[in-house]
Formats: structure tokens, sequence, C-alpha cells
């Protein structure tokens, strides 16, 4: 039997039935602020029809999410915009640790009293990689003198507590104790790594791609450590990187949204898949 159902009306039905989801969609939002521990990222979204803006004009896609906890999830909401004040709003009242980038949507969280910001170890260790790999390309650099460089040294000590993290999650050790092995053998490590970098800082020329690199570690350095606070933290953003990756593969498809209407729609499908 052959049915004819135009796009149209496939679009109005879908967006139907998540208008119709608009209150568990809600109270998932509603934990964010019950949460201890969130991880927060965003990624570009092309909306072709919204009152005031070009077609070309990038909008944005916020993810929340909560690893912790009896039921983690993952929360998306769309913007228009990239900036602290779509933040604020998801995290008004949200207190506790939150992992994110070092984008200044997020400078903000490091002032409040009542959370504790952390950085994203994973986006320090691929400045210092994408110098290493540079470097390695170029004919005139020989392979003792880049092992020897500083970018060398600074991925083997990043790597040196990547390993740790490894070790410990594979022996299936509890927060507590990850806690207990973080501040014996990861805080001196850091500390070493610390005055690594700080002893080279003002060697190295200013409008280098090492320079910043190391500025980067140091600038975020409180945001950097923070993880070894608490044996439930991560030290970087990867799995929520890996949650938008999902959606950035139907992004290839699907390419835009025609309007924010169609933009929420797609926040609150993301949402409960994801979740």
């Amino acid at each position: 039997m052959d049915i004819n159902y135009s796009r149209q009306n496939m679009v109005n039905v879908t967006q139907k039935a998540a208008k119709n989801c608009t209150g568990l969609y809600n109270l998932i939002h509603d934990e964010l602020s019950m949460r201890y521990i969130l991880k927060m990222d965003e990624t570009g979204i092309q909306v072709i029809k919204e009152a005031g803006r070009s077609s070309q004009t990038e909008s944005y896609m916020y993810f929340a999410e909560s690893p912790s906890g009896s039921q983690p999830f993952v929360y998306c909401e769309y913007s228009p915009n990239r900036n602290s004040a779509k933040a604020k709003e998801l995290l008004a009242d949200f207190s506790g640790y939150i992992q994110t980038d070092s984008h200044g949507t997020y400078e903000y969280l490091g002032k409040k009293k009542d959370v504790i910001h952390l950085h994203c170890f994973a986006h320090a260790r691929r400045n210092f990689f994408k110098i290493l790999k540079k470097l390695d390309t170029e004919k005139t650099k020989s392979k003792s003198k880049i092992k020897g460089s500083i970018t060398a040294a600074s991925l083997r000590f990043i790597q040196a507590l990547y390993k740790k993290e490894k070790q410990w999650r594979k022996q299936n050790l509890t927060p507590e104790q990850i806690y207990e092995k973080r501040q014996k053998e990861s805080v001196p490590l850091l500390n070493s790594f610390h005055k690594f970098l700080m002893e080279r800082h003002k060697k190295i020329p200013e409008k280098s791609d090492l320079y910043q690199a190391v500025n980067y570690c140091l600038k975020h350095w409180k945001g950097l450590i923070n993880y070894t606070r608490d044996g439930r933290l991560d030290m970087d953003n990867n799995s929520i990187e890996r949650q938008i990756k999902h959606y950035a593969v139907g992004r290839k498809n699907w390419l835009f949204s025609v309007s924010p209407n169609g933009a929420r729609t797609t926040a609150i499908y993301y949402t409960f898949v994801l979740s």
C-alpha cells in the first residue's frame, strides 16, 4: 500500500511529538541543579530562518552532561548565541564541580563561590601534540632535538598523569582510593610539571605556538589541577565531546534547521536519545 506522506507532514508530526514531551525535557533540565558534577560544551548549528539574523550566522547547541549519580544524563539546549548568558541561564542554580573548555563563555564560573571550575587536560595536551606533529614533519629537525624539546617533555608529563588514571580505573579503585592515589602520586607530578613550565615560560618567543601552549597551561592551571580534589572527577571533558559526536554525525546528514523551533525540537530528541 502506497502512502503519500510529505516531508512537511513528517516535520509537523515530529515537532508536535517533541512539544508533547516538553514536560519530561524540563524535568531533565531541572536535574542540572540537583547534580554535584557536570560537564558542559557546545557546538555549532545553522538555523536558516531566524528573525533578525542572516541564514549564514552560526547558532549553537549546548550540551550538559551529568556523568555521576545513579542516572547519568545529557541535556541539550539551543541558543542563537555563544556567550555567558546561556551558560548562566542553564547553570543558574547549580553548585558543585563543573568541567568545560577555556572559552570565555565559562570564565565567570571561576568567580562563583559555590562552583569549582575544572578545565580540560585534553585541550592542553592537544596544543602540545599539534606542535610536536609539526616539528616531526620538518626535515631540518632531528629526532633527538624533537624528543628533547619543551613540547615533548610537556607531553611526557601529561601522558604520565593519564597513565596513572588509566591504571587506577583498570584496577576498579573507588573514588576515595583514587583521591588518595592522586594526592600521593599525581599532585607531586603536577607540581614538577608546573615548575618545569614556569622555568621555561619567559624564555619562549611570545608569538610562537609553544608559548601559547605553555601559557594555556599556566593561565588555566588551577582549573586543570582541580580534578585532584575528588576521585569522581576526570582529567578532561572527553566524555561530553564523545556525546557531541553523535549529534555531529546527524548534523552531517540534515545539515541545518529551518527554524529555531526545529532547532529546539532537535535539542529535545537528542536529550532523550543521549540520556
